[in-house]
């Protein structure tokens, strides 16, 4: 990558990270309201609900900003920061295009893992900051979920990267040019549905969105936030999730491999579906409860992991 190349790309991946705030935002509700029958926005935000997206930008940033009297302030007002700005950095090792990438190295695939294991960091801040039970509490309920699922999340993404034999991100997208990895005989399959359950956990989706259950924790470790500071932890949600949504479409579906259109209209299209996927699966089932939840990851999810990682293994060593 030239020089000039090497200052237009990160401007433009920033540019286009920042823009898909809003379009996420978007396209989670009307999946919603099409599912639950929400029809308000439709007619309060003409045309089709996009004046409900600015109305709550600018609502956000016109509340008070309050911090609790017993909050940690420093963490408390640095958590939603990092929040927000490490969802901005997930984007930086996924491939858009074969010339469009902000980090291309041999070991791209553990960068991202790195840098998506900081949010469950901020948002133990936020809790620990607040200084409040609930929060706590919740941030508590985070980390248990974490643990439970991080495992078979990891080997299900790890699983492709074994199978093509690199942790480079890029090079696996090279790799799917003939073959999607999705569609490798049970392996694929069982890869996908271990990073989608992780996917979920993640990000908090239901039905595993445990830490954020409204019906006894107030919507969990940001309940003690107001303003563009409660607005900055969903918004590194949303692109938190479509990051995800492209790192899982990069190695299950080719990436930038498709017909007809440039390579990167096929990155945003497969992200996209995912995405919607997503997040009908989440306005569709209810969540789960704490010991439901960690009793799949432990006693189905994880066995599962660890025998399709040894069989993707065996099929590098012995087929391949």
């Amino acid at each position: 990558m030239n020089f000039k190349m090497q200052i237009i790309v990160p401007i433009f991946l920033l540019v286009f990270v920042l823009l898909m705030g809003p379009v996420l935002v978007y396209l989670e509700r009307k999946i919603a309201a099409r599912l639950q029958n929400r029809i308000g926005p439709y007619y309060v935000g003409k045309p089709h609900g996009w004046l409900q997206i600015i109305a709550d930008g600018l609502k956000l940033l016109s509340k008070e900003d309050i911090v609790p009297a017993d909050a940690d302030k420093f963490l408390f007002n640095l958590a939603p920061i990092v929040f927000a700005t490490v969802a901005v950095w997930f984007y930086a090792p996924i491939p858009f295009d074969k010339d469009l990438f902000l980090i291309n190295t041999d070991w791209s695939l553990v960068l991202a893992f790195a840098i998506a294991s900081i949010e469950p960091i901020s948002a133990f801040m936020a809790g620990w900051g607040s200084n409040s039970k609930y929060p706590i509490i919740s941030t508590l309920r985070a980390m248990g979920q974490m643990v439970s699922y991080e495992i078979p999340f990891v080997l299900g993404v790890l699983t492709p990267a074994v199978f093509f034999g690199t942790l480079n991100i890029y090079e696996i997208v090279e790799k799917q040019a003939n073959l999607w990895f999705v569609f490798v005989p049970i392996i694929g399959q069982i890869s996908l549905i271990l990073a989608l359950f992780g996917l979920f956990a993640e990000t908090n989706r239901a039905p595993l969105d445990i830490s954020e259950a409204e019906s006894e924790l107030v919507s969990g470790f940001n309940v003690e936030y107001a303003g563009i500071k409660f607005g900055l932890f969903y918004l590194g949600e949303w692109l938190h999730l479509f990051a995800g949504c492209l790192l899982i479409s990069a190695l299950f579906f080719g990436g930038w491999n498709g017909a007809l259109l440039p390579g990167a209209v096929w990155t945003f299209i497969k992200g996209l579906l995912l995405f919607s996927i997503v997040v009908f699966l989440r306005w569709t089932f209810l969540r789960l409860r704490l010991d439901q939840m960690t009793s799949i990851s432990w006693k189905i999810l994880i066995p599962a992991a660890i025998l399709n990682f040894l069989l993707a293994a065996g099929w590098k060593v012995f087929i391949v």
